[in-house]
């Protein structure tokens, strides 16, 4: 159970915008289980980010000199979002597909049977 521990304490210990992209991947893989559709991933992960990361970054910390810090801190979660679909598309999708169960709908032909 401390190793569990430990894995959730590093995670929260990460900078908004690495914790922002962790989190939109593990919500990717959360959604592809439900009966989205893959297209519409990576652009409810955009809209996520746009959203959530103004809510939990540090303005001082990531607006220096912004004209509108509201809007800056929203492009820069669009940003995060778009990365993290793009990670989840072409990576995680590529991971995950290796190991599917085989399909247990599928016939074994006549000849594998004997």
């Amino acid at each position: 159970m401390s190793e569990i521990e430990e894995v959730i304490e590093q995670i929260f210990e990460l900078s908004a915008p690495a914790l922002m992209v962790v989190l939109l991947v593990l919500l990717g893989w959360t959604i592809k289980g439900s009966p989205v559709p893959n297209w519409l991933i990576p652009w409810i992960l955009v809209l996520v980010g746009t959203f959530v990361f103004p809510q939990i970054c540090d303005r001082q910390a990531i607006v220096y000199n912004a004209y509108n810090p509201t809007v800056y801190t929203h492009v820069i979660g669009a940003i995060l979002g778009f990365a993290a679909g793009g990670f989840y598309e072409w990576i995680l999708k590529r991971i995950l597909d290796r190991f599917k169960p085989p399909n247990p709908n599928t016939s074994i032909p006549d000849s594998a049977q004997k």
